[in-house]
């Protein structure tokens, strides 16, 4: 049975995945979310010393995805208000991920594209230039718990934008 009833927590920016003309995809400048939370920049700290990206390229913004077993993400495109490279962290259980500028709909939750991934927990996946901005990415029904951490640096102009709606 597939549930699609995996949890989003968003912290650093506000950002809707789904792109409906109700709802078109990006970053909410005026919608408020929390910091990120110590853990989180505490974990961007152990990425930062072992080479995944610069202190300027830090990323600034996280979204957590609860996975329980069943769930799945539909396919996707890395937006274009986040700046490159942009990495996930899985934690869990070792899952997969599919990639490709196709991503065929078996039935729900079941996608096949060019490219399969296993990632292991513990496991990050830096994507940047072709693999950020071409390929969606999916991720098929779960066969356990997984929590999936993408950290994302928000691009200058929307940093402007949301101090400017703090009050």
């Amino acid at each position: 049975q597939t549930s699609l009833g995996r949890k989003t927590l968003q912290f650093g920016c506000a950002f809707e995945s789904r792109n409906t003309v109700k709802h078109p995809h990006g970053i909410k400048v005026d919608r408020k979310v929390a910091a990120m939370p110590v853990c989180l920049t505490n974990t961007l700290m152990k990425m930062h010393n072992c080479g995944l990206f610069s202190a300027e390229a830090c990323p600034d913004s996280a979204a957590v995805e609860f996975f329980s077993e069943g769930d799945c993400q539909p396919p996707h495109i890395e937006h274009h208000d986040f700046d490159r490279p942009v990495f996930t962290l899985s934690l869990g259980s070792t899952q997969r991920i599919v990639m490709g500028q196709k991503i065929h709909i078996r039935e729900a939750g079941k996608f096949v594209s060019d490219v399969e991934l296993a990632l292991p927990t513990g496991s990050v996946l830096a994507r940047k230039d072709h693999s950020a901005n071409v390929p969606k990415l999916a991720v098929p029904c779960v066969s356990a718990p997984r929590v999936s951490i993408t950290f994302r640096r928000i691009k200058p102009r929307f940093l402007q934008q949301q101090q400017g709606h703090v009050s």
